[in-house]
Parts: structure tokens; C-alpha cells; sequence
């Protein structure tokens, strides 16, 4: 995201909110809370008020300072309801089959969930919901992780069986506090390398009891509407990571890239500089996607799998994996075995 999509009002009022009232089943003033994250509390009378990432970022800060409950994130998403999700949550339940029901949510999360990408893809007999991070999250990583499986839960509990039938994936070691949140939550793993929620693909096509074609179509015009007041369309890094992928062994150079989208070399940087990003972070992204792929599924040497993603020295592949996952490439797939 660029410095002024972090800027830009996104956050639905409904969230700070919803934090507000946590904190302060904690025992926290929500006008304490407001002043150390330099909020005014005039914004709140104000329903269709958004606040910016980093406002919300800072709300999140103080808040784990103020009430010292490492588990909010966890406690926050467990927490959303449809009524706080509003044209999302409602667009999701009435959608006529689960297999809609998530397409929807994968397509509109970025408006409830902004500083997140959701993806929606099948692979062997499973359907998997997969978060990648779109914003250096930092301090607040395990907060935003947390909150954004929870929260995934939560929208799409109301019509997948999603406890009892799904399985979240988080690519962090397991938090200390999380004992006290497994039961509300679907079995977890931790240390994945990827950030997801699994379930079994014959789900997919069970009709929903709450299916309303009116409201589904209202709840699209608005989410459209949304998407069209933040200038949201396609996203541009979407489209490079969905060209870089390896061929024969080999992912393409900047240049080809560039072709592939009609662009010089050079506003293809100045494009990525905006998003905060380069070309070398984004073909790290894509390797360590086909590292964990290979390594979880494959028995291919280490040595095969380096040359694979385009490493001349295992060496050099095992400490970028590492620096990847804060993990070695043998660790992984002991845990995964």
C-alpha cells in the first residue's frame, strides 16, 4: 500500500468502536484510549465515519499497552458480528451457496479488512481462504495475524461449519495466550508458513438456508459503491505477482514483467515504489509461496528444491528460507511431516 492508502480513511467506524468497548470491559476509560491514540471522540456519533490504518494502528497500540491482554486481537475477532461487518456481512449471508458466500468475502475484504489481500483458490480436495499482508504491520504483526484469521472465522462462520469442519493455518509460532482462545476457535497449526483457512472442498456447493437474492444484490451494489469512493480497483501488484511465476525453473526478470503490462522498466520501479515495494520483494514473496509448496508437498532434495526457485547455492536458498520463515527448510518440513 502507498503512504496515501495508509493515510486514506478505510476503517469502518464499527472496528474502533468494537475496540473501544473491549478495552474497556478491561477496565479502560474509552476517553483515556482516545486520548493516548489522539482520536476525538466527536468521529463516533458519525455512522459511515472511517479512520486511516495508521489511526487504527495506533488505537490497536495503546490499547495492548492500556489493558496488557497480548489476546485482543484473538478477542477482537471473535468478537465481529454481521451487524459490525454490515453490507459485507449481510452480502455474505445471503449469497446462494457457500462456494458465493466466499468468493464474496474473498472479493469485498479489503473493505473491512484494508490492510490485508484475501484469496480464494481449490487445491486437491480441500478450499482454502488465504491472508497475505498488504503493510509492514510490525509491533502490531501478531495483533493483525490474530485478529485477521479470527475475524475470518467470524465471517463466514454464519454459514460454513467452519469449527467443526475447517482448520486455521498461522505461519507464527504458537502464542503463549493461545490456550485460552482454543476452544473458541477451529483447530489450529502454527508455524505453517502461510496464514489460512482450510476446509473440505465438498462444502462448496451446500445451499445456504439465509439466501436472498435482493439483498445479495443490494449488498454488491454497496460494497461496488465502497470499493469505487476509495479508488479501489484492481490491484496493481495483484497483476505482477500473478505474472511472476516459474517456468522451467526460471522466474521472469523486471524487464519481462514490464513488457507483460505494456510498461518501461522504469515505471514499472516508479509503480512499485508507490506501493511501498520493489521487484525483489515481490519475487521473494512468489519463492517462498513455491518453497513451502515444494517442501510441504514434494520429497525433492533441498539442493532440487534451491534450484527450482531460481538459487544457484543451496546455501544461499536455506538462509533466505530462514529469513523467510525464522525457520530452516529442514525445520519445516519436520514440522509438516
Amino acid at each position: 500500500m502507498t503512504p496515501e492508502e495508509l493515510n486514506k480513511p478505510s476503517v469502518p467506524i464499527g472496528y474502533p468502536m468494537l475496540m473501544l468497548q473491549i478495552t474497556e470491559e478491561h477496565g479502560i476509560d474509552r476517553n483515556t484510549l482516545l486520548s493516548k491514540a489522539s482520536l476525538p471522540l466527536t468521529i463516533f456519533s458519525q455512522p459511515d465515519a472511517k479512520i486511516s490504518i495508521l489511526e487504527y494502528g495506533r488505537l490497536c497500540i495503546k490499547a495492548l499497552e492500556l489493558t496488557d491482554q497480548a489476546g485482543l486481537g484473538y478477542e477482537f475477532g471473535l468478537r465481529n458480528t454481521m451487524t459490525t461487518h454490515g453490507y459485507y456481512g449481510f452480502g455474505i449471508v445471503s449469497q446462494p451457496t457457500i462456494h458465493d458466500a466466499i468468493l464474496f468475502a474473498a472479493r469485498y475484504a479489503r473493505l473491512r479488512m484494508p490492510g490485508w489481500k484475501l484469496s480464494f483458490y481449490t487445491e486437491n480436495n480441500l478450499a482454502i481462504m488465504e491472508a497475505v499482508e498488504l503493510v509492514p504491520f510490525g509491533i502490531l504483526r501478531q495483533y493483525a495475524l490474530d485478529m485477521m484469521l479470527a475475524t475470518l472465522v467470524t465471517s463466514v462462520e454464519r454459514v460454513l461449519p467452519i469449527r467443526e469442519k475447517g482448520e486455521l493455518w498461522f505461519d507464527c509460532p504458537e502464542p503463549k495466550y493461545y490456550p485460552q482462545y482454543r476452544d473458541r476457535l477451529p483447530p489450529c497449526r502454527f508455524q505453517m508458513g502461510v496464514n489460512q483457512l482450510r476446509f473440505d472442498i465438498d462444502l462448496l456447493s451446500m445451499p445456504l438456508t439465509t439466501a436472498n437474492a435482493t439483498t445479495a444484490k443490494l449488498a454488491e451494489r454497496e460494497c461496488e459503491r465502497e470499493l469505487a469512493l476509495q479508488g479501489d480497483t484492481e490491484d496493481f501488484i495483484d497483476k505482477i505477482l500473478g505474472i511472476i511465476r516459474n517456468v522451467h525453473g526460471e522466474y521472469p526478470d523486471l524487464e519481462s514483467v514490464a513488457r507483460q503490462l505494456n510498461v518501461s522498466s522504469r515505471t514499472l520501479k516508479r509503480h512499485m515504489s508507490r506501493h511501498g515495494t520493489n521487484y525483489q520483494s515481490l519475487l521473494d514473496k512468489v519463492r517462498k509461496r513455491d518453497a513451502i509448496y515444494l517442501l510441504r508437498e514434494t520429497q525433492l532434495s533441498l539442493e532440487e528444491i534451491a534450484y527450482r526457485i531460481g538459487y544457484t547455492a543451496p546455501s544461499n536458498f536455506i538462509r533466505a528460507f530462514q529469513k523467510w520463515t525464522r525457520m530452516s527448510p529442514n525445520e519445516f518440513r519436520e514440522i509438516h511431516r
